[in-house]
């Protein structure tokens, strides 16, 4: 019994502890269950140390925190979203985690922020669906990217789960296909370099990773 008790209030100090760091201890849990579905995007997408990359709609900033970790010191992660929310928290982030290579961005629907030529890789995670005009912000991604760099693409096919009110009506529900993303990108002067579906954790998820030409001009 005594056990019981003690454990007991080990847990509610360690929950109060977190509740008092403002947040930041929740989202590096977050960071910290990344786990094998990280270690394969930066394996597919050939992350390496003093890189600059982009996630784009980071969220709550996991994945962010996660690549600033790959990317090192001398590295950058720009960190955008379109909420605004979101935004001001992203900037808490990396004061709170000490990560001096994390940059956040408030976009647009149709716009990252990101500078031209700045990234050797851009990476979307469920993001891409949300898309209302694919191809304006898919020319605003290429310019965002280095000639030789990468885009890569996490998202899921439709599906009646979750459902959304601000999908647009040409996505046909929560989701986008495989074949409509590889094509929108690919119409946007991206070469398709690997697919993987599924890709982890859920069956209706793919991974799709793109080239920007080295010969391309903005």
């Amino acid at each position: 019994m005594v056990r019981s008790n003690r454990n007991a209030v080990f847990g509610t100090l360690a929950l109060i502890l977190l509740l008092a760091v403002g947040g930041v201890g929740y989202r590096l849990l977050q960071f910290g269950q990344v786990g094998s579905e990280g270690t394969r995007l930066v394996q597919e997408m050939g992350v390496r140390p003093g890189q600059t990359l982009a996630d784009v709609g980071a969220g709550d900033g996991e994945w962010s925190l996660f690549l600033a970790s790959k990317v090192g010191s001398g590295g950058k992660i720009y960190s955008t979203e379109v909420n605004e929310d979101k935004f001001r928290r992203l900037q808490q982030l990396s004061a709170e985690a000490k990560s001096a290579n994390i940059e956040a961005i408030l976009g647009t629907q149709d716009e990252t922020g990101l500078p031209a030529d700045c990234c050797d890789g851009i990476f979307l995670r469920r993001v891409y669906h949300h898309f209302g005009h694919p191809q304006v912000m898919l020319a605003d991604l290429h310019r965002a990217l280095k000639p030789g760099g990468v885009l890569a693409v996490i998202d899921f096919n439709p599906t009646s789960r979750f459902p959304l009110n601000n999908v647009p009506a040409f996505r046909h529900g929560h989701g986008v296909p495989i074949e409509t993303t590889a094509r929108e990108i690919r119409a946007a002067g991206f070469e398709e370099v690997l697919r993987v579906a599924p890709w982890t954790g859920w069956d209706a998820t793919y991974f799709l990773l793109f080239r920007k030409s080295s010969q391309t001009s903005n």
